[in-house]
């Protein structure tokens, strides 16, 4: 272990740079396929090796012909492929994972203002389960940072992070609401019907449209048929597909875009009532970028 202990206090050092430091440490020696210390920076730092695909990577992916690491990814879906490939080694390996959590833990929970990058690595935090460390990061001072490890606990069906997830569903940042509105949709939880319901309305943006109408039929919940149908009913042409699709599967109706047969599906099987909630407005300054008078 003492021939190691050395190159992975340099794999952390190198780690601040990226995710903002972090407090020397030792992992647990165990046997593996590749020593633990490459192992750990090819997990976090990919490989310029060429590559045909995935296999060659030793747990990492294969993208543009080179082996992808966690903090070396900038796309969001790439960073959550780049998570489950990661996570299915590390769950396999405890040496490894012990490792690669050590130097994640201490990134995450330093003052490093490099918050974007930070962020990277949630999406591998939440597929490794680990519910504390997430917890401890949504009470960051970031606002980034810690919304992203709300919206990680509340898509694994943590119940208190539901209330920051719906606040988020209307954030300004567009593509922060349409992540709330997904994981919302991936919570399973009861109380994650009313801020989706909230968004069927017809003159929001339709990326929200397109997310709450998917994560509507992801949560399953009958409650959400009445205001789908109504929503059906002065949907845009480019949704009414969609919230058919999603009609269908939670009533077992055959019907298709006729309205006048969904409404006669009401009268006739009376549903759950949904939650009462009002709809979302639309903003005149998200529009138009000025502020109201």
């Amino acid at each position: 272990m003492r021939g190691r202990a050395p190159y992975l206090v340099v794999l952390w050092a190198m780690a601040s740079v990226l995710i903002g430091g972090c407090n020397r440490a030792e992992a647990p020696a165990e046997n593996t396929a590749m020593p633990l210390e490459d192992h750990v920076h090819l997990l976090l730092y990919g490989s310029e090796k060429t590559c045909d695909d995935d296999t060659h990577c030793s747990g990492t992916v294969c993208q543009a012909n080179r082996c992808v690491g966690v903090l070396t990814a900038n796309e969001p879906w790439l960073q959550k492929r780049i998570a489950k490939s990661v996570a299915k080694t590390l769950l396999k390996e405890q040496a490894l994972r012990s490792a690669v959590l050590e130097i994640l833990r201490n990134g995450l929970k330093n003052d490093h203002p490099n918050v974007a990058k930070k962020a990277r690595v949630i999406p591998l935090v939440e597929e490794l389960g680990e519910v504390k460390l997430l917890r401890e990061v949504a009470d960051s001072k970031h606002e980034l940072l810690g919304g992203q490890a709300a919206l990680a606990l509340c898509r694994l069906g943590k119940s208190d992070a539901l209330d920051r997830c719906a606040a988020l569903t209307e954030s300004d940042d567009l593509a922060v609401a349409v992540d709330a509105l997904q994981s919302l949709g991936q919570s399973g939880k009861d109380e994650a019907l009313g801020p989706l319901i909230r968004t069927l309305n017809p003159e929001l943006d339709r990326m929200l449209l397109r997310a709450a109408i998917e994560a509507l039929g992801r949560l399953n919940d009958p409650r959400a048929i009445r205001p789908l149908v109504t929503f059906h009913g002065k949907a845009p042409d480019y949704l009414i597909d969609s919230t058919t699709r999603v009609l269908r599967s939670l009533t077992g109706a055959p019907h298709g875009q006729n309205h006048a047969a969904w409404t006669a599906w009401i009268q006739a099987n009376k549903p759950v009532e949904a939650p009462n909630v009002e709809l979302r407005v639309v903003s005149s300054e998200a529009i138009l970028g000025i502020p109201e008078p």
